[in-house]
């Protein structure tokens, strides 16, 4: 599990949030410094989340106006995945990562946009949880 670690006396204060402790820095055991940086984090992962979300939306609506796919198909595509769309637009990519591997196929949801998913959720928990 990932912790906060920090250079001692150094201002503003330098973070590290990794699994191990870098050379210079200690870890960082304030209760207050620490939900501090976890609401930072959240507030950055969730602004991550709404871009990943927003680019991928765009996708599907630029797959509508080239006729790629129907507006129909975009609507159900919308609807199947809202669950995902939620965690990400809050942040949770962990949750995100977890109803698309348990959503079921559907429509133009299929096996290569799930695979796409996939791996780009496991990206992005693996290099920021």
């Amino acid at each position: 599990m990932r912790k906060y670690w920090h250079i001692p006396d150094s201002s503003p204060l330098a973070v590290a949030f990794e699994e191990t402790c870098p050379d210079g820095f200690v870890e960082v055991t304030d209760t207050d410094t620490i939900k501090t940086l976890h609401e930072q984090r959240y507030v950055r992962i969730t602004q991550d989340g709404w871009t990943y979300y927003n680019s991928f939306r765009t996708d599907i609506y630029i797959k509508i106006i080239t006729g790629q796919i129907t507006q129909q198909q975009g609507f159900d595509f919308e609807l199947h995945t809202h669950d995902i769309q939620q965690a990400l637009m809050s942040g949770n990519w962990i949750t995100a990562l977890n109803v698309n591997a348990t959503l079921p196929l559907s429509g133009i949801y299929d096996q290569a946009t799930k695979d796409k998913l996939n791996l780009d959720f496991s990206t992005y928990v693996s290099e920021n949880y």
